[in-house]
């Protein structure tokens, strides 16, 4: 990546277009999970990669290359006006308040609707980021599920390394309190579980299974079984970590190519 970016310095736009194609899975990862929709993820993640090309020259090798777009990420997502997701006033209290409300309903999931209750998870892991304020959530996502150093996280965020590790501290005590006391995935005698809130949620209109939000953007394959398999033996800790690196599926759009070659034939770019 070192060389790429240097002949990118140059004015070598196929290093540019190769950096870009590298950089673009993270860039538009990080912007998933702090705004929480795909679509919403998109727009800011072409925006994230646009800044990150017309500002390839001021990079000086402060920091690995890596850590440097992840700071012009992390300004931007903190900055950005709040998205259709985080406008819905979600919150812990309030996320349970609904889980209580539901009680145990006997409905469940059919067999087939694997990729459906695979849609439920992401939006329930998406929406558990959203009950972080952005400072947490995002020093939240870039430590435990990005996996960041205290140094690379104070570097990104421009804090110091203690201010990093209290705020990953905060949102990981959080989010751990709550999966742990309310979900089915994390202990089977908690109260939320996929396959009962399912139809209670494409029944209230938050599962649409004509047009889901990420299978209809991101092709994957049905997790299903699988993931109570591959979690049976693990701690809560570890099946907490399990679910975050599971759901949402990701992938960049395919839409991103198209608009990196446009914006490489521009006048006027690098």
């Amino acid at each position: 990546m070192e060389t790429e970016v240097i002949r990118a310095q140059a004015g070598n736009r196929q290093a540019l277009a190769t950096i870009v194609e590298g950089i673009q899975g993270k860039v538009y990862e990080l912007a998933l999970r702090m705004l929480g929709h795909p679509s919403d993820a998109e727009d800011a993640a072409q925006e994230i990669l646009i800044k990150v090309i017309t500002r390839m020259g001021s990079f000086r090798g402060e920091s690995a290359f890596y850590t440097w777009v992840y700071r012009i990420a992390a300004n931007h997502l903190l900055t950005t006006r709040q998205r259709k997701i985080e406008q819905m006033g979600l919150s812990f209290e309030v996320f349970e308040e609904g889980i209580e409300r539901q009680g145990t309903a006997r409905e469940t999931a059919s067999p087939e609707q694997h990729l459906l209750v695979d849609e439920l998870r992401s939006n329930c892991m998406q929406a558990i980021l959203v009950c972080l304020n952005r400072d947490l959530r995002l020093a939240f996502v870039l430590g435990d599920i990005f996996g960041v150093t205290g140094v690379e996280g104070a570097f990104i965020l421009d804090i110091t390394p203690a201010a990093f590790r209290q705020r990953l501290s905060r949102g990981r005590t959080r989010v751990r309190r709550f999966m742990k006391k309310n979900c089915g995935l994390i202990d089977p005698q908690n109260p939320c579980q996929c396959t009962r809130q399912l139809p209670s949620d494409v029944k209230k209109g938050w599962i649409d299974p004509k047009h889901p939000a990420y299978a209809g953007r991101i092709f994957f394959a049905p997790v299903g079984k699988g993931l109570e398999d591959r979690m049976a033996n693990l701690n809560d800790l570890q099946r907490i970590a399990t679910l975050f690196d599971t759901y949402p599926p990701r992938r960049p759009p395919e839409a991103f190519a198209p608009m990196v070659k446009r914006l490489l034939a521009t006048p006027g770019h690098p």
